[in-house]
C-alpha cells in the first residue's frame, strides 16, 4: 500500500490527469468492443489521443521513459488516424444518383463505408410495365426507387402504390424468403439495385453498415404499412358508397295490397294459395251430414 501511495499521490493534479487518461483508454476500448463506437471515427481517435496526454502528465510525478514513449507513440498514431479519416472523407466522391440515395436512405453512414457500399450498386433506368418482383418467387436484388411509381399486387389484387424513396425486397432480402408480393412499375423509373448475395457478404465483412441499412428499411416498411392501411380504408369506403343505402330502396307492397292479395288467395310471402273447398259427392252436391245418435 505504501508503494501505491508513493506512486499515485491523490493530492497532486498530475495524478488525477494520469487517472483520467487511464479511464479514457478503458472507456474507448469498452465502447469499441460493445459496439457503441467505431474505430473509423474522429471520436475514437480523439479519446485515445487525450488518454495518452493524460497519462503523460501523470508521469511527471513518477517519470518512466518507456511508458512515456508508449504514450507518445499512441498519441502520434491517433493523430495519424484522424488525418487519414479527414483525407478519406475529403476525397470520396459520389455521382448524382448515388448522392441522392445516400442522402435519402443512409444519411448517417460514414463516407468511406458509403463509398464501399455504392461500389456494389447498379443504377438503372427501367421502363414502365417491368416486373421487379413476383409473388412467391426468389428475390435476387434489393432495389430502391429514386424516381418513378409502382403497383404492389397480392393474389392478383393491387394493395398499395410505391413512389420515390421506396425499397423493394427489403422484407425478405435478409432471410432469403420468396417475394411476398408482385411489384410492377407503373411509370419509367430510376432504380438503385444491390445483388443480394453480394450485399450479404459485404454486410458480414462490414458490420458497421448493417444498422444503417436496417434502420432505413424499417422506416420504409412502416411507411408502406401506413399507405396500405389507408388504401384498404379507401376501398372499403368506396364499396360501401356503391352499395344500396338501405333495404328501403327495394320495392315493397303496401298493407292494403297485401290484404287484397290474401283475399284473392295469394299469400304475399309464400305465393299463391287456393282456399279449401268442401268435398263433393258423385252427384255433384255436397254430401249430407248424418246425425249420429
Amino acid at each position: 500500500m505504501n508503494i501505491l501511495a508513493d506512486t499515485i499521490s491523490l493530492t497532486g493534479w498530475t495524478s488525477w490527469a494520469g487517472l483520467a487518461g487511464i479511464g479514457l483508454y478503458i472507456i474507448a476500448y469498452a465502447m469499441l468492443q460493445l459496439g457503441f463506437l467505431r474505430a473509423d471515427t474522429y471520436t475514437f481517435c480523439a479519446m485515445n489521443a487525450l488518454a495518452g496526454v493524460g497519462v503523460l502528465f501523470g508521469l511527471t510525478g513518477a517519470f518512466n521513459v518507456w511508458t512515456a514513449l508508449i504514450q507518445l507513440l499512441w498519441i502520434g498514431l491517433s493523430l495519424i488516424g484522424a488525418v487519414r479519416l479527414w483525407l478519406d472523407r475529403r476525397t470520396v466522391a459520389f455521382d448524382t444518383e448515388e448522392a441522392a440515395y445516400l442522402k435519402r436512405a443512409l444519411p448517417k453512414l460514414p463516407k468511406p463505408l458509403a463509398r464501399d457500399l455504392m461500389d456494389l450498386a447498379h443504377v438503372m433506368s427501367i421502363d414502365a410495365g417491368t416486373e421487379l418482383t413476383t409473388q412467391g418467387e426468389e428475390i435476387t436484388h434489393l432495389a430502391y426507387m429514386l424516381e418513378g411509381d409502382a403497383e404492389v399486387i397480392v393474389q392478383g389484387h393491387p394493395v398499395a402504390s410505391l413512389g420515390p424513396g421506396a425499397y423493394i425486397g427489403e422484407v425478405t432480402y435478409a432471410d432469403a424468403q420468396p417475394a411476398s408480393a408482385t411489384v410492377i412499375l407503373s411509370s419509367p423509373a430510376v432504380i438503385v439495385s444491390f445483388e443480394i448475395d453480394t450485399l450479404r457478404s459485404f454486410l458480414d465483412e462490414n458490420p458497421g453498415v448493417q444498422p444503417h441499412l436496417e434502420h432505413s428499411a424499417a422506416n420504409n416498411l412502416r411507411a408502406k404499412l401506413r399507405a396500405a392501411n389507408a388504401r384498404i380504408v379507401e376501398n372499403e369506403m368506396n364499396r360501401a358508397l356503391a352499395a344500396p343505402e338501405s333495404e328501403a330502396d327495394v320495392p315493397q307492397s303496401s298493407p292494403a295490397e297485401g290484404r287484397r292479395s290474401a283475399d284473392q288467395g295469394s299469400d304475399p310471402f309464400f305465393g299463391s294459395r287456393t282456399p279449401p273447398t268442401a268435398p263433393q259427392s258423385p252427384s255433384g252436391r255436397p254430401p249430407k251430414i248424418k246425425e249420429v245418435v
